[in-house]
């Protein structure tokens, strides 16, 4: 598992989670590709969710900005997120 930064705010961004890591990989590429995430490290995280299963989250540790100050810059462009903490 990466070791996740905090941003200022201490919190990161949810951009996904998917049951397949090529999926997780393939929507990072994407999300990366629309040049938005410029001030932003993006990780997958794999967690088991036990009965829930096994999910690859991608996330965004903010370099310049707060989670929710990205997170709602993503939301006008129509990116769906949350904040969560880390």
């Amino acid at each position: 598992m990466p070791v996740l930064n905090k941003s200022s705010d201490g919190r990161l961004v949810q951009l996904g989670a998917f049951a397949s890591l090529d999926a997780a990989k393939a929507y990072r590429q994407k999300l990366l590709g629309l040049g938005l995430l410029q001030d932003a490290r993006i990780d997958i995280v794999t967690v088991d969710l036990g009965k829930h299963g096994v999910f690859n989250r991608v996330l965004a540790t903010p370099v310049a900005n707060t989670a929710d100050a990205l997170c709602m810059a993503l939301k006008a462009r129509g990116i769906q997120c949350f904040t969560i903490a880390p």
